[in-house]
């Protein structure tokens, strides 16, 4: 089961940035992107930009994202998710939910912006990194306070 890395946050809380930042990738790549961290320096990694409920060419259920990266073997992810339900597609709760529930080990999460609620989230995950002032931060400030936490270089 794969490994994932979770940056949530509502429309224009920066998430994107952020991707870009830690991972120098500036669109979604079909195979995995390669990160370095602290104890793999060449970790491969599949990086979605958009979140899961946001993005026109991308946008997926939990279930249909759990397929797609099951049968493509990735074993790590990296994936944005909105706060917030949109449209059809539901809040981040119920991704993180669904990504628990089929034996993924989330590994960490960052939150940009507010109006997160921690007692959402499944018993057991790691605790967020949550930056609120993520909107005013540079995005590279933003990109090393998560480096720092999840021990990427």
């Amino acid at each position: 089961m794969p490994n994932i890395f979770i940056v949530i946050g509502n429309a224009h809380a920066g998430k994107s940035s952020l991707i870009r930042c830690l991972t120098g990738l500036g669109r979604k790549k079909d195979e995995p992107w390669r990160v370095a961290t602290e104890q793999n320096p060449n970790m491969p990694i599949f990086v979605l930009i958009s979140a899961l409920q946001e993005s026109e060419n991308y946008a997926m259920t939990p279930a249909q994202f759990i397929e797609e990266v099951n049968e493509k073997e990735f074993e790590n992810v990296l994936v944005p998710l909105r706060i917030s339900s949109s449209g059809a597609f539901p809040d981040c709760y119920e991704y993180i939910n669904a990504f628990h529930n089929a034996c993924w080990e989330i590994i960490q999460i960052v939150v940009l912006g507010e109006k997160f609620e921690v007692d959402k989230l499944p018993a057991g995950l790691p605790i967020p990194l949550i930056i609120n002032s993520s909107r005013e931060n540079p995005a590279n400030q933003n990109a090393a306070n998560v480096r720092n936490k999840w021990g990427w270089i």
